[in-house]
């Protein structure tokens, strides 16, 4: 069986820092992992990495990357909130 920890589910930053998102799983098999951001699949990018499968990372955030953000742990569904503020 497995179970997760998903806190904080919120995080607010300010413009041009990183945002750290992690899904962490407790129990095997881990399974597969995808990551979405308000329900649009996530791949990598120049900004945007992930350190391991259960971990994503946005780096310099821009206000477009605010918004809801998931982790899909075979059919469990985690879910992040990046609320950034204003300058």
């Amino acid at each position: 069986n497995q179970s997760a920890s998903d806190l904080p589910a919120e995080l607010q930053l300010d413009v041009g820092k990183t945002a750290n998102f992690n899904c962490s799983i407790h129990g095997t098999p881990v399974g597969s992992v995808t990551w979405k951001k308000d329900m649009r699949l996530l791949s990598a990018n120049q900004r945007a990495m992930f350190p391991t499968p259960t971990s994503l990372q946005v780096r310099q955030v821009k206000r477009q990357d605010s918004g809801i953000y998931q982790c899909f742990v075979n059919r469990d569904v985690f879910l992040r909130r990046l609320a950034l503020d204003s300058l």
